[in-house]
C-alpha cells in the first residue's frame, strides 16, 4: 500500500533548487549501502559521467531520491549473475526535449551491463504491476515514471549499450 500511495501522490510541493548531482549521489549511497557485504550486489562499481555545467534543478528532493533509489535498485537486480557488475549514471543537458517550465531540460541515464529487459516487456515496462523478476510488485518503475512526470518530465528504457553479463 506504501507503494501505490506514491502513483497517486503529488510531487508538485516541496520543490526547491537542487543540484542533480547531489541527488543521484545520495541515491547512490543509500542504494550501496543496502548491498550486504561479500554478496554479488556489493561489487557493483558505479560509475559517474556527470556533467558539470548544469544549472539547478526545481525539483522536489525527496521524490527524485524515490526515483533514483527505484532506477538503480531495479538495475542492481539485473546485475545479480553478472560477475563485473556495472551501473554507468550520466547526466547532460538535452537539447532536444522541451519542457512545460523548466528553462533547462536535464537527461540523466541509467544503464548496467546486465543481461538487458526481455522484448516483450519493454513497451509495458513502466506500467504498474509489470514485471519479470521472481517475487517482484512490478511498482519501482511505474513509481519512476510517475515522479518523473510530476516534474514534467520523462523517462524511457532501451536495451543495455553496456553490455550483457
Amino acid at each position: 500500500l506504501n507503494d501505490m500511495e506514491w502513483l497517486s501522490g503529488d510531487a508538485s510541493t516541496g520543490k526547491t533548487n537542487l543540484n542533480i548531482h547531489e541527488v543521484l549521489e545520495y541515491a547512490r549511497d543509500v542504494i550501496t549501502g543496502g548491498f550486504s557485504a561479500g554478496t554479488t550486489l556489493s561489487n557493483i562499481k558505479f560509475e559517474e559521467q556527470y556533467d558539470p555545467s548544469l544549472p539547478p534543478t526545481f525539483a522536489n528532493k525527496q521524490h527524485l531520491v524515490a526515483l533514483f533509489l527505484n532506477l538503480f535498485k531495479n538495475a542492481a537486480e539485473a546485475l545479480v549473475k553478472n560477475k563485473n557488475p556495472i551501473i554507468r549514471i550520466s547526466t547532460s543537458y538535452h537539447h532536444d526535449f522541451q519542457m512545460k517550465q523548466a528553462a533547462m531540460p536535464i537527461r540523466v541515464v541509467v544503464e548496467d551491463n546486465g543481461p538487458g529487459i526481455p522484448e516483450e516487456l519493454i513497451s509495458t515496462i513502466f506500467d504498474p504491476f509489470i514485471t519479470a523478476k521472481h517475487g517482484g510488485k512490478g511498482l519501482g518503475l511505474a513509481i519512476a515514471r510517475k515522479i518523473a512526470l510530476d516534474h514534467d518530465g520523462m523517462i524511457e528504457c532501451a536495451t543495455s549499450t553496456l553490455g550483457g553479463a
